[in-house]
């Protein structure tokens, strides 16, 4: 490690847990899923842009998005290596009493050890909700960013993805 990682390790060891927890490592957890797989990242932003405009039967919080879900358990599992566990009593705080209580009971309730499979929760939740995404969406054809969004498309994607992490 070079003397400048260094300095930037000792750095962010002394950051309070809850902002290198849900910051840094939040987005960090980000950048991971895009170098899974930028159909993933993909995904999400169009979740997280259209999912609150649709009648759903999961609580509208930012945890029912797999890939802020799988981002936040990213944050809390590295954070909880640097800075030890501490980390857990600070996710059990904002479960009881911060602004996002709701996304860090979600948290608590699945856990570290538990493994979350972004990709099959992502295709699943666009699975069961498509008719109603794909209704949105023909509403808000003016929006740039979500104009030339393929829902089928990015289905089939996501699948693909599953089956090469099944062959791996």
């Amino acid at each position: 490690m070079s003397l400048s990682q260094s300095l930037v390790v000792k750095s962010i060891a002394r950051l309070k847990p809850e902002i290198f927890d849900q910051v840094s490592c939040h987005e960090i957890g980000h950048l991971h899923q895009s170098r899974i797989s930028t159909e993933i990242s993909g995904a999400g932003h169009f979740l997280r842009a259209i999912l609150g405009l649709i009648d759903i039967d999961e609580p509208k919080m930012q945890n029912t998005i797999p890939t802020e879900m799988d981002a936040d358990l990213f944050a809390w599992r590295t954070a909880k290596q640097v800075l030890g566990d501490e980390v857990d009593g600070y996710v059990m705080a904002e479960a009881e009493v911060g602004k996002r209580k709701d996304s860090f009971r979600l948290l608590l309730e699945h856990g570290l050890a538990q493994p979350y499979d972004v990709v099959a929760k992502t295709y699943n939740l666009m699975s069961k909700y498509r008719e109603s995404l794909a209704l949105k969406l023909s509403e808000l054809e003016d929006s740039d960013h979500l104009r030339n969004f393929d829902i089928d498309q990015m289905l089939q994607s996501l699948t693909e993805i599953k089956h090469e992490g099944a062959e791996q």
